[in-house]
């Protein structure tokens, strides 16, 4: 039988994490989302709180909110002899709603003298929206159901009850104040990050689901991909299945469809106040995002759906062109603030693109700089050389952009790309000597 319907509950969060809630009896399980247990009887209760043990020896880390009857607020929480730790225990509310710090690969879940052991546990399902693991990181070890993860929602409602419904009316309400004076505004939208929660109008071109294509896969892809290089959240460790797949990429989709609306919004605000040949409107992301490809599932990696971002720049009396010029995020301050007659600062590592606006076969970079925390990313026309490890000196990757742009051939260890290796490696070190001079007294 379900027990104690476990939800996500992303109002409730420490440094940015989600927490997971567990309430009572009552709260319906899902296939996604339950804890199974043998004998209800051998789970003591405390309050509204009933028990559960955790067991996860591959190191997850999850964060985990109580839901606790007032009087039991303040108690402390003991947590088992996988990183043994006691932590205050923190109301946040009437209900007496508190939080622990962190259970990393706790074996038992004490409150008082109430203790659970884990062979009383079956299964643990903990739907986190966003949330990574701590030790998982090779994308083979068991991890949070994809389902949990990617949430898909085809909410009801108009476009007002999203976040970004609410930032584009807003945005549109600032143009027309400041209408008559100079202004940087700055709209970020939420989607497409997850949870996919879009107005249902937006899913109409996506459903059903089971029409969505996946990209293509290549047996035993990851045999030449670095540890390093697998990302942190993959079809293997998500459980994500072909049916959690699509229906991921659809609400994907439809989260894109409604936030490109929302950015149509805006530009006809701009344009409704007047000012749409008088504003600079730049669009872009802070990362890209994989859809499946290699069977990975998110950001983080240093493969091309990762780390390119689109960039659209539109300025008044230029026309509509497409520049293959590689270029970097950076390369926004130093740009905006020529095209604005402001001085730019000589120590910004980013470059003035606004030339490419003129003539768009300029070339601004021969390789684009990219970092992921776990490696570094050269990216050229024709080559995408990626290096693991702290100094860059650790597993290699090197795919040949023109033969292989979907990165399925790993080519770092052929002999004959040996000339080409050694090139980045030199390359890179250069790179990261000059990245890393700085005038904030920072030593790498």
């Amino acid at each position: 039988p379900g027990f104690s319907g476990l939800r996500s509950a992303p109002g409730f969060g420490v440094d940015g994490q989600n927490f997971v809630e567990i309430r009572g009896l009552e709260t319906r399980a899902t296939d996604q989302c339950s804890v199974h247990v043998r004998n209800e009887e051998q789970f003591g209760r405390v309050g509204g709180l009933h028990g559960a043990a955790i067991e996860e020896p591959h190191g997850a880390c999850f964060r985990i909110a109580q839901h606790l009857p007032e009087d039991g607020a303040n108690e402390a929480v003991d947590l088992g002899d996988l990183g043994r730790r006691r932590r205050e225990a923190r109301a946040d509310g009437p209900d007496g709603l508190i939080g622990d710090d962190r259970i990393l690969g706790a074996r038992a879940f004490r409150h008082r003298a109430f203790e659970l052991a884990p062979q009383n546990v079956e299964r643990l399902a903990v739907p986190v929206m966003g949330l990574g693991l701590a030790d998982a990181n090779d994308g083979r070890q068991p991890g949070p159901v994809g389902g949990n993860t990617f949430v898909v929602v085809e909410a009801d409602g108009n476009d007002l009850v999203h976040s970004d419904g609410k930032t584009a009316a807003k945005a549109v309400e600032l143009i027309k104040q400041n209408r008559d004076k100079p202004f940087f505004l700055g709209v970020g939208f939420v989607r497409p990050h997850v949870p996919f929660v879009a107005p249902r109008k937006d899913y109409t071109n996506f459903l059903p689901y089971a029409k969505m294509q996946l990209p293509p896969k290549l047996k035993d892809d990851w045999a030449d991909i670095p540890k390093a290089g697998i990302n942190y959240k993959t079809s293997r460790n998500m459980k994500m299945d072909v049916r959690r797949q699509k229906k991921a990429v659809g609400g994907y989709y439809a989260s894109v469809a409604f936030m490109d609306r929302m950015v149509g919004q805006v530009l006809n605000g701009l344009k409704e106040a007047g000012l749409e040949d008088n504003t600079i409107v730049i669009f872009t992301s802070d990362h890209g995002y994989h859809l499946g490809e290699h069977d990975f599932w998110a950001k983080v990696s240093l493969h091309d759906e990762s780390a390119a971002v689109p960039l659209i720049i539109r300025m008044p009396d230029k026309k509509p062109a497409v520049c293959h010029s590689l270029v970097e995020l950076l390369d926004l301050y130093p740009t905006l603030s020529n095209l604005c007659g402001l001085e730019v600062p000589k120590h910004l590592q980013g470059k003035d693109i606004s030339m490419m606006m003129t003539d768009p076969t300029k070339e601004v970079r021969s390789a684009a700089f990219s970092v992921n925390g776990k490696g570094f990313l050269l990216r050229e026309q024709d080559w995408a050389y990626i290096a693991y490890g702290k100094n860059g000196q650790g597993d290699e990757e090197l795919f040949d952009m023109k033969q292989d742009p979907k990165q399925f051939t790993n080519l770092a260890k052929d002999p004959k790309h040996a000339q080409i290796i050694a090139r980045f490696q030199k390359q890179m070190a250069n790179k990261l000597r000059e990245v890393r001079t700085n005038d904030l007294d920072l030593k790498y």
